[in-house]
C-alpha cells in the first residue's frame, strides 16, 4: 500500500512539475518585435515602445512623430530541469529505477525552479519627444528541494534525513502608468546624442511570498520523525513609484547603442496584508500506528491568518546596453543586460542577447535571435511581421534551452498591432 502510494506521489509530482509550463506567466514579453529578436531591442525600440525600452530613444531623429498600439499580450514560461520531451517520455508511464535516476540528475542540487511572465501594453502613444503607456504584467518564481523527489521516488531510508527546506517563491502582479520623454543634446563625439527618463506609477494588484520554510523527514529505528512549519505573506493591493534613466547616441548613420537604468523604485502593499503560519509535527510513526490510530491524532498541528504590518517590495532593477547596426535591409543587435536582485523577472547572473531581422521584403519583416545567461540560461527565438503603411502586425515565439520552439524546457508566444513603429 505504501510502495502504491509513493507511485502516485510519484506521478502527482511529475504532473505538478509539467503543468508549470501551462499555470505560470514579465512586461518584456507585450512586444512581438522585441521577442522576436529574443530581447536585444534597448537600442532599437521607438515611439511609445522607448517607455519600456529606452526613454532616452525618443530624443533621436529617426523616431516617428506618432505612434500607438490598441493590442499586445505576450506569456512565457519555463522550468530550470525538464524539457516537453521529457514530459513525453515519462507522461502515464511506470517508472523504473533507470528513469527515476534519470529524472533526479536533471534537477539541480538547489531544487527544481518554475519561471512565469505575462505581459500586456494596454495602450501605448509617443508624440514627438514624449510618450505614454498603460500596461500589466506578473511574474513568479518558485523553487521545491531535490529532496521531495528523491523521497517520492525511492522513500525515506534508515537513519537518513532528508531536509525539505530549500523551498522558496515569489509572485506579483501589478498595472503601470508610464510617462517618458527624451532630449536630444548636442555631444561632439557622436552623430546625434539624447538623454530620457521614464517616471512609472505602479498600482500593485497582489504579492505573495514564502517568508520561511523549514521541513525535514526522517526514520530511526522507532519510526518516522517528520517536521513541516511554512510562513506565508500576502498582499492584494498597493502603490508605488519607480523610475528609468538613460541616454542613447547615433555614432553614425548605420550605428546606435543605448544605456538605461530601469525599475529603481518600490511598491509599499497596504491592501488585505496577510501572514499564515503552518505547521505540523509527529515522532515514532509507523505502519501500525498509521493503520490504526486516526491520523488527526499522530501530528502535533497548527495554522494561522494574522494580520500583517505594511511592507515594501523592490520593483526588478536592472541596467541593459543596448546596441544595433543598422543596413538598408538589416538590423543586427545586441543587450547586455545586468540585473540588481534575484527576484521574479530579474536575475544577477548577467544575460546577453542577440538578434536580426531581415527587411528585405518589405512587407513581411523577419526575425531570429538568441540569448545566454540570467534565469533563463539559454533561449531562442523566431518571428516575422506583416507591414502594411504605418501600421504592422507581429508574432513571436521563444524556446527555452532549445533552438525550437515546443522542444524545450519552456516557451514563450506574443503577438501585437500597432501603428508608427515596426
Amino acid at each position: 500500500m505504501i510502495g502504491k502510494k509513493m507511485h502516485l506521489i510519484s506521478y502527482g509530482f511529475l504532473l505538478f512539475v509539467f503543468l508549470s509550463f501551462e499555470i505560470n506567466a514579465q512586461t518584456r514579453y507585450a512586444n512581438a518585435r522585441s521577442m522576436g529578436v529574443a530581447g536585444a531591442y534597448g537600442a532599437v525600440a521607438r515611439g511609445f515602445e522607448s517607455t519600456a525600452w529606452s526613454p532616452a530613444n525618443l530624443g533621436l531623429s529617426d523616431n516617428p512623430n506618432t505612434s500607438f498600439h490598441f493590442l499586445s499580450l505576450g506569456v512565457g514560461v519555463q522550468n530550470n530541469a525538464f524539457s516537453i520531451g521529457d514530459y513525453k517520455e515519462y507522461n502515464g508511464k511506470y517508472l523504473t529505477d533507470s528513469d527515476k535516476r534519470n529524472i533526479l540528475d536533471k534537477i539541480p542540487d538547489d531544487g527544481i525552479g518554475a519561471f512565469g511572465n505575462f505581459g500586456t501594453d494596454i495602450f501605448g502613444i509617443s508624440i514627438n519627444n514624449f510618450a505614454f503607456s498603460v500596461s500589466a504584467g506578473a511574474a513568479s518564481s518558485l523553487h521545491f528541494a531535490k529532496e521531495f523527489v528523491d523521497l517520492a521516488f525511492y522513500g525515506n531510508a534508515l537513519d537518513q534525513v532528508y531536509d525539505l527546506s530549500n523551498t522558496r517563491g515569489a509572485a506579483f502582479g501589478f498595472s503601470k502608468f508610464s510617462f517618458s520623454y527624451g532630449r536630444p543634446i548636442k555631444v561632439d563625439l557622436f552623430k546625434e546624442f539624447s538623454v530620457g527618463g521614464t517616471f512609472h506609477y505602479i498600482r500593485g494588484l497582489g504579492y505573495a511570498e514564502v517568508l520561511r520554510s523549514n521541513s525535514s523527514v526522517a526514520t530511526t529505528l522507532d519510526g518516522i520523525e517528520v517536521l513541516s512549519e511554512m510562513e506565508l505573506r500576502t498582499a492584494l493591493g498597493g502603490n508605488g513609484f519607480a523610475f528609468d534613466l538613460g541616454c542613447a547616441a547615433q555614432i553614425d548613420k548605420n550605428i546606435g547603442v543605448s544605456f538605461s537604468l530601469d525599475n529603481l523604485g518600490s511598491i509599499k502593499w497596504t491592501n488585505e496584508v496577510k501572514i499564515y503560519r503552518y505547521g505540523a509535527s509527529a515522532d515514532s510513526l509507523t505502519a501500525e500506528k498509521i493503520s490504526e490510530t486516526d491520523s488527526d491524532s499522530l501530528f502535533d498541528d497548527y495554522d494561522e491568518e494574522l494580520d500583517g504590518k505594511d511592507f515594501s517590495s523592490s520593483m526588478p532593477a536592472k541596467m541593459r546596453v543596448g546596441s544595433l547596426y543598422k543596413t538598408r535591409a538589416y538590423i543586427f543587435s545586441a543587450d547586455y543586460i545586468q540585473g540588481f536582485s534575484d527576484k521574479p523577472g530579474v536575475s544577477t547572473t548577467p544575460q546577453m542577447a542577440f538578434g536580426m531581422e531581415y527587411m528585405g521584403f518589405h512587407f513581411l519583416p523577419l526575425r531570429v535571435g538568441f540569448a545566454v545567461g540570467g534565469d533563463e540560461s539559454f533561449l531562442s527565438a523566431l518571428g516575422f511581421g506583416l507591414k502594411f503603411g504605418s501600421f504592422s502586425m507581429n508574432i513571436a515565439t521563444l524556446a527555452h534551452q532549445s533552438l525550437f520552439p515546443g522542444l524545450g524546457s519552456g516557451m514563450g508566444f506574443a503577438f501585437d498591432m500597432k501603428v508608427g513603429t515596426r
